[in-house]
């Protein structure tokens, strides 16, 4: 699963390739990319029950305004939902004890790797590396210079074979798991099977995130969104909240 949060221009998004990464002319320099080279960044869901949602994670990732505490208002955002159509090979950055609220099959998975550094006996120069990749991976800010290069030689450069990489959330302390997807791996490897509209209202210390339209994919590659069968219905619930706020997109 994946969001963005739709463009101020345009009220809704009106072709299919407006849901996968953008263009390298447009890309910067983000978590796992170098600038002018996209990935396709999405969020995996893990069979957690204390787990968020997949949507809860790629919102908290992708959303400055769902992150300021601060903000009030209505921010449109397009959700899409992926299929993986055919196995891919990620590679795992390692995490070691750098979450505070690590996902429980994450957990598992790190006992994995500590099992496998035993086993083999890592050189303390590999872990060293390892250790400070877990690190500059963790860390909240902006500062993406190493992760970044990191992802772009191991996936385009030491080798080509790996789809992307996978690692914890960040936003969420580590509940959860990120990936990101080199382009030509997503378009081959993952089928797009619907797409949703969504407000994510702001007032005070309460946020709902309303689900309005449902994506219509034609054959010209367009996108048509339409209202949903029960938003009326549904609309009820959060009329009161959204009344005298502004939507920011």
């Amino acid at each position: 699963m994946r969001v963005r949060p739709n463009d101020k221009k345009w009220k809704h998004l009106k072709n299919t390739k407006d849901l996968f990464c953008p263009p390298p002319h447009r890309t910067i320099i983000q978590r796992a990319n170098i600038g002018g080279f996209p990935m396709f960044y999405a969020a995996k869901f893990i069979a957690d029950s204390n787990a968020p949602l997949s949507r809860a994670i790629v919102l908290y990732e992708t959303s400055k305004f769902a992150r300021d505490t601060n903000s009030e208002g209505i921010q449109r955002l397009t959700y899409s939902v992926w299929e993986v159509t055919e196995e891919m090979t990620l590679i795992l950055v390692p995490f070691g004890e750098n979450y505070d609220k690590l996902n429980i099959k994450l957990k598992e998975l790190e006992v994995q790797w500590r099992e496998l550094i035993n086993r083999v006996n890592f050189e303390e120069d590999k872990l060293k590396i390892c250790d400070f990749l877990s690190a500059v991976f963790s860390k909240d800010n902006s500062d993406y210079f190493f992760t970044s290069h990191y992802n772009h030689f191991a996936c385009n450069i030491l080798s080509r074979e790996h789809d992307g990489v996978a690692y914890p959330t960040v936003k969420l302390e580590g509940d959860g798991l990120n990936v990101a997807i080199k382009p030509e791996s997503a378009a081959n490897k993952l089928r797009l099977i619907g797409a949703s509209e969504c407000y994510l209202i702001k007032r005070e210390d309460k946020m709902i995130l309303a689900n309005v339209c449902e994506a219509k994919f034609l054959k010209n590659g367009k996108t048509k969104f339409i209202k949903r069968d029960d938003f009326k219905l549904k609309s009820k619930n959060w009329e009161a909240l959204m009344s005298g706020l502004k939507f920011i997109n």
